[in-house]
Parts: C-alpha cells; sequence; structure tokens
C-alpha cells in the first residue's frame, strides 16, 4: 500500500464529517442529533483502520473545510471538538507494550503484547468530554442572562403543553425556579452526552474495523473495564465543588457529569463481568438494562455507586470463560 494511502483516506473521512459536522447545522429535531453523534465516526474509522496519521490527515482536511465554510471560529470549534479527540483516540488505542505472559491483564493481547486498557481509554473520553462540557459552558456562562431567558421559554412551552387546569398552576416564580433547575442540569448532561457520543463512536468503529480484518489489536474484555485509580478522586472534587454555587459550580458540575456517566459504563460492565456463566445471565441483563431505561434516574445512580464501591465489595470479577464453581453435593446417606 502507498504511503499517501492513510492520508488520502483520512482526508476523505475528514471532508465526510466536515459536511455532516457543517449540514447539521441546517437540520432539526432527530436528524440533527444523529448527524451530529455520526460525525467522529469517519475518523475513527479511519484512525483505527489505517492509523494515527489517517487521523491526523482526519483532523487537517476537515479543519480546512470547517475553515472555508465557517471561519478561523470553525477550525478552532473542530480541532477542539473533533479533530484533536479522534487524533488522540487513535492513538491511545493502538499504545501497547511488551510484557511477560503472567504479567499480563485480563485485556493483553497475544505473544506478551499488552494493549492500553479499556478503562484507560474510557477515563481519557471522560476527559474530553469533561472537557469539551466545560468549555460549552465558559461560551453560554460568557450571556448567561440570554441562555436562561431561553431556558424560561423552555419550560414556559413544556407546561403550555400540559393539561390546562395543570398548567394554570405554574406562578412566574415557579417558572424561574424550574428554569434555574434544569440551568444547573445542563453542563453535566451535555458533559455526559459528549462522553457517550465517543463511547458509542469508537466501539462501533473498533467492531467495524475488526469485522473488515483492519483492526491491529486484539479485541478487549470489555467488561473487565476498570477507570484508573484516582478517577475516582476527580468525581469527588468535582462533586463537593458544586456545592460552592457560582460560575465554578457550573464547570465543576460538567466534569461530575462526565465522569458519573463513565461510571455508569463501569457499574455495568460490572454487571455483565459477575453474571459470566450464569443460567439467568441474558433475564439479569435484559432486567438491568429496562430499569436503566424506565427508572434511569435511580438506576444510573445505583450503576454509578456500584462503579465506585468496587473495591470495597466482596465479590470480584469472573475472567472470560470462567463458570462459577459447582454447588456442593449433598452428604452421602448413612449406611452407604
Amino acid at each position: 500500500m502507498p504511503l499517501s494511502m492513510p492520508w488520502i483516506i483520512g482526508a476523505f473521512a475528514g471532508a465526510v464529517s466536515a459536511m455532516v459536522f457543517v449540514g447539521s447545522a441546517n437540520a432539526v429535531g432527530l436528524v440533527r442529533v444523529m448527524m451530529v453523534l455520526a460525525v467522529p465516526l469517519p475518523g475513527l474509522l479511519a484512525g483505527l483502520g489505517w492509523g494515527t496519521s489517517a487521523a491526523l490527515s482526519f483532523a487537517a482536511a476537515g479543519a480546512a473545510l470547517a475553515g472555508i465554510f465557517a471561519g478561523f471560529g470553525g477550525i478552532i470549534v473542530w480541532l477542539v471538538t473533533l479533530g484533536l479527540p479522534v487524533a488522540a483516540l487513535t492513538h491511545a488505542t493502538y499504545l501497547n507494550r511488551q510484557v511477560a505472559p503472567s504479567a499480563m491483564g485480563p485485556g493483553g493481547g497475544q505473544a506478551g503484547t499488552e494493549w492500553y486498557p479499556p478503562g484507560n481509554l474510557l477515563f481519557l473520553i471522560a476527559l474530553i468530554g469533561c472537557s469539551l462540557g466545560a468549555g460549552l459552558m465558559t461560551i453560554i456562562a460568557q450571556d448567561m442572562a440570554t441562555f436562561k431567558g431561553r431556558m424560561v421559554t423552555i419550560v414556559e412551552t413544556f407546561i403550555k403543553g400540559l393539561p390546562p387546569e395543570t398548567a394554570a398552576r405554574f406562578k412566574p416564580e415557579q417558572i424561574n425556579t424550574l428554569a434555574e433547575y434544569a440551568l444547573a442540569l445542563v453542563p453535566g448532561l451535555s458533559a455526559a452526552a459528549i462522553v457517550g457520543a465517543y463511547v458509542f463512536n469508537l466501539w462501533l468503529a473498533a467492531l467495524i474495523t475488526k469485522s473488515s480484518g483492519r483492526l491491529a489489536r486484539t479485541w478487549p474484555d470489555l467488561p473487565s473495564t476498570q477507570m484508573p485509580r484516582g478517577a475516582s478522586l476527580l468525581l469527588a472534587v468535582a462533586l463537593l465543588v458544586t456545592m460552592l454555587g457560582g460560575t465554578i459550580a457550573f464547570f465543576a458540575s460538567a466534569v461530575a457529569g462526565g465522569m458519573m456517566f463513565a461510571y455508569l459504563l463501569v457499574g455495568l460492565a460490572i454487571v455483565h463481568a459477575i453474571t459470566r456463566g450464569n443460567t439467568w445471565r441474558g433475564a439479569i441483563l435484559g432486567g438491568v438494562y429496562v430499569v436503566l431505561l424506565f427508572f434511569n434516574t435511580y438506576a444510573a445512580i445505583g450503576l454509578v455507586l456500584l462503579g465506585l464501591a468496587e473495591p470495597f465489595l466482596p465479590f470480584k470479577r469472573k475472567p472470560p470463560g470462567q463458570s462459577p464453581p459447582p454447588p456442593p453435593r449433598p452428604p452421602p446417606p448413612p449406611g452407604t
């Protein structure tokens, strides 16, 4: 394969993503959401399939087209939100080291190659999501009054859709209070959405490149995903800072939201791991996801706490292919 091929493929991926990126500004509703979520996918496909050089070409080509359509601001937005994160994730995915087979962890590869753990990748994505969420809050904080006014309008529109007798109970001060609560949730939800989008796109890109035979690393054991040490400390500090109030709490809530979503995924990984070999595994996992879908707030908090508390829990995750030990046999009857 010519040396220029990764750069050509990366540039083509950058052009595709840039067109989707610019076109999403004119889309509405669910179509816009799907277009925004799909923007990183071509770059991750190019990077995982053809290496870091393709990811860098993706970043450069996309930035050039974003600059043509949106000026210098478009270049900055593209590089910060897409180009650099895609290149960083591609590079981190292929980090590896040679170790003795006996020292390899559950996510290790073959022939003494230990690949960058999926938990570290998740932490990197969480940092990207927290940074982008905090950056979005920087833009919002510059004109907080206008943004709050828009939030009041959104709450008023929602209330108008309620039955007339219910809508009539809401007074202006109550609407303002609801708008403030909604405003406080925006940073965390924004960061969590970014983390979720990048996790999904990286997983999908890796799955596609693996199916095509171009994934140059072994597939990790995702149920063994563990966040690195110190990640929980970052979440704890962010939660404490949110209690201080003011602008700094606004930014801290973005960090807390991104980290909590990452630990939610760790909690799901724990459930997948501890149910290995269980006859009722399908029903258990299905029940967990149904509860998460319909009672998402409480279930999400429970999974986050599970992910945080794992080091202190008595049970341990089962490695791949390990089944629970058979139950002990009853003692033989007397006289036999």
